[in-house]
């Protein structure tokens, strides 16, 4: 897919996604109905309404895996070096490159994917969000050049408005999300608005007219969720609100640096390789896993402090999202007795103290109900 494709796809993605969600999502998607020009830079799209209205829309990229100071994408650097290796082997052996490399390809790939998760956190996809919009090289200050040049190349009497396509790549799957609605756990591709997103994204509403997201997983293209925010004349806030785009805390392990990264030290690293059946052409990728897994104690000490702000927000109506070890102790504080007495450090402690035994077959319910196998938190 090139560059201007995956833009313009990115925007019908979200307005076929919002066209089957809320009111609010169905009218904004007819707002920005009209003809799409694609053949325009600075900004990438352009679309021409039935009202007279010329509307801008600058597409940007962000990314839960980042690298360096510019918070790159390492997830598109990775994408971009596999493609290149699979042209390369297919160049070099006439379109029927050996398994064996394509396995060690694979593999590579693989290997590499695991080691960008495992050192993300949720802040990254925060600082990949300002980076995109108020960085060095960001959006925000190419706005008036945005206007000019569309003012310049389409009908000046027009109404010129302006905005963002962000199409985000996230992982966050087996987050626990905790809304009015009840509890869900997250799936790959689903971006909770967490309320640093949502500071930023408010932050950069003041400078446009529209704000058009698009949620994928981390490695592919199938639309996980869409939003688009109508930002004219103050309105971000409301807009949100009507689309159920509330401020949402996160609890847990994992906000501002990896829950357990990759070791940086090479000693003792286990080491990735395929095995190949013999007398078969089927292959097993051994992916190595050289985590640095968090202690029991920390764990605990975090969700023992977690927990209870769990229990407030939950009795003040507020979305929260969850780690696993936090969701664990929240529920069992709300089975066990009044959210409200063990809504202090000392109160989840008193609470998962008062019967051990109920606590353990709480614990075992918990993992049997959602499904879980040993993680890292």
């Amino acid at each position: 897919m090139t560059k201007k494709s995956n833009e313009c796809q990115t925007l019908l993605d979200a307005i076929d996604w919002c066209n089957a969600q809320s009111t609010e999502g169905r009218e904004n998607a007819n707002l920005l109905s009209g003809r799409v020009h694609t053949d325009i830079e600075r900004p990438d799209l352009a679309i021409e309404t039935a009202d007279g209205r010329l509307i801008g829309l600058e597409h940007f990229r962000v990314d839960h895996f980042i690298k360096g100071k510019n918070h790159a994408s390492a997830v598109a650097q990775l994408s971009n070096e596999a493609n290149k290796k699979r042209k390369q082997l297919v160049r070099q052996f006439h379109g029927n490159p050996p398994t064996d490399d394509i396995a060690e390809l694979l593999l590579n790939t693989c290997d590499n994917a695991l080691r960008q998760q495992r050192n993300a956190c949720i802040m990254d996809i925060v600082s990949s969000l300002e980076q995109g919009a108020f960085g060095n090289n960001g959006h925000i200050k190419k706005i008036p050049a945005y206007l000019c040049n569309l003012q310049r190349r389409y009908r000046t009497d027009a109404t010129v408005e302006i905005g963002f396509v962000i199409e985000f790549h996230t992982n966050l799957q087996n987050l626990f999300l905790n809304t009015a609605e009840g509890t869900t756990r997250t799936y790959n591709g689903e971006l909770p608005m967490f309320t640093e997103l949502y500071e930023q994204l408010n932050r950069i509403s003041k400078n446009v007219d529209w704000i058009v997201l698009a949620s994928y997983p981390a490695l592919t293209f199938d639309i996980a969720q869409a939003a688009i925010i109508d930002c004219r004349n103050g309105e971000f806030s409301k807009s949100m609100e009507r689309q159920g785009l509330a401020p949402v805390t996160y609890l847990g392990l994992g906000r501002t640096s990896p829950v357990a990264p990759i070791r940086k030290s090479k000693e003792n690293q286990a080491t990735s390789y395929t095995k190949k059946e013999e007398n078969s052409h089927t292959y097993h990728l051994m992916i190595a896993n050289n985590s640095d897994y968090p202690k029991p104690e920390n764990l605990m000490e975090n969700a023992l402090s977690e927990a209870p702000k769990a229990l407030q927000l939950a009795t003040a109506g507020k979305p929260f999202c969850a780690t696993q070890s936090v969701q664990m102790l929240y529920e069992i504080c709300t089975r066990l007795g009044n959210p409200g007495t063990a809504a202090t450090k000392d109160g989840v402690y008193k609470t998962l103290r008062s019967n051990p035994r109920r606590v353990k077959l709480l614990c075992e319910e918990f993992e049997e109900r959602w499904q879980l196998k040993p993680t890292d938190d």
